[in-house]
């Protein structure tokens, strides 16, 4: 009964004592004991997803995390199949340690590994659970959520990564449509005169321009990711050659590179057309219109891959702004194509 006190609740109990020779203390000591009660472990999955396709010869590999106040006693994890009446009709179940731990172990890590061919596993859909198990006698066993694994057989795999391919392509032709859309929208704006171009009408329609741009390029991105994705899914499968896997590599590297550069630079350029400073009244210029400096040169968005500047004949001034914002895209080859077709005329001249 003493002991039960002393179980449930704190208690306080007084040491006394006395030597050989008759001599005792002048107090007797006090010694408190509190209480406290032993919580139940607490479990954290790392590197696990909670559902997943595996092959059935792939290997998994991932982190457990144990903690309890006082020690932890065993962890690992079990898996039970998910009963279907055609395909498994009689699910699997087992399970496996991963480590052992110490009774004044308060944090126990380890890494499992599974493979459902190793642990003789057919291929079937599994619910597995990670589990503690705690020190104090008759306490039951501390389980993790439930994480579901699909596994599968390499000819169901290959079936399974080729769907997930269509839906890939799928939604790549959305977002190419979408660009296509853009890209005559982009076209548009190119072609306005610089005047109109400074209206705020257009440059609210180049700033929406912009966003939408900007929208696609992380679609893009978000599409890249689980295109790699499915690409490194691939690779474990022996059913698929490397000619394929390499088409869909090269594909998913030059869409990255244009959902990481182009796409991006594109809105950029857009954004800086939407807010660049325009002129607004010439009604008090003056009649002679000076040649502008390379401080005063309009400003200008767009992409000039010729590598020559200044090269041509001076054009008469214009009634047009000289600081209107405008947007241009001119190849490195244009102007060679133009002296070529003017030498040609000399010649036939």
């Amino acid at each position: 009964q003493r002991q039960m006190c002393i179980r449930d609740r704190d208690t306080t109990l007084e040491i006394a004592w006395e030597d050989h020779l008759g001599l005792s203390a002048k107090q007797p000591f006090k010694l408190t004991i509190r209480a406290v009660e032993d919580e139940a472990p607490s479990l954290t999955c790392n590197d696990l997803a909670r559902e997943q396709v595996v092959l059935n010869t792939e290997v998994i590999r991932f982190d457990v995390q144990a903690d309890d106040d006082f020690g932890i006693k065993e962890v690992g994890f079990e898996w039970e199949g998910i009963e279907d009446p055609l395909r498994n009709p009689h699910p699997t179940h087992g399970e496996k340690p991963i480590a052992g731990g110490q009774p004044e172990a308060a944090n126990l890590e380890a890494t499992a590994v599974f493979s459902a061919e190793r642990e003789g596993i057919r291929p079937q859909t599994l619910k597995l659970r990670v589990y503690a198990v705690d020190y104090l006698p008759g306490r039951e066993r501390v389980y993790s959520p439930t994480y579901v694994l699909y596994v599968l057989s390499p000819e169901e795999h290959a079936i399974w990564i080729t769907n997930q391919m269509r839906r890939w392509f799928r939604r790549a032709e959305e977002v190419y449509e979408r660009e296509q859309q853009l890209h005559l929208t982009n076209q548009e704006l190119r072609d306005l005169p610089p005047g109109e171009i400074n209206r705020p009408e257009n440059r609210r329609r180049i700033e929406t321009q912009a966003a939408a741009e900007q929208a696609n390029a992380r679609q893009l991105t978000a599409l890249t990711t689980a295109g790699e994705g499915l690409v490194q899914q691939a690779v474990k499968n022996d059913q698929f050659n490397v000619e394929t896997l390499e088409n869909w590599s090269q594909m998913l590297q030059a869409l990255k590179e244009i959902g990481d550069q182009r796409m991006p630079s594109v809105a950029d350029l857009l954004k800086q057309a939407s807010e660049a400073p325009g002129q607004v009244s010439t009604a008090s210029a003056p009649s002679e219109t000076p040649q502008p400096t390379d401080a005063e040169t309009p400003p200008q968005v767009g992409n000039n891959r010729d590598g020559r500047s200044g090269k041509g004949e001076p054009s008469e001034p214009d009634e047009k702004p000289s600081n209107v914002p405008s947007i241009m895209d001119i190849e490195s080859g244009f102007n060679d194509l133009e002296d070529q077709e003017e030498a040609e005329q000399e010649e036939s001249k």
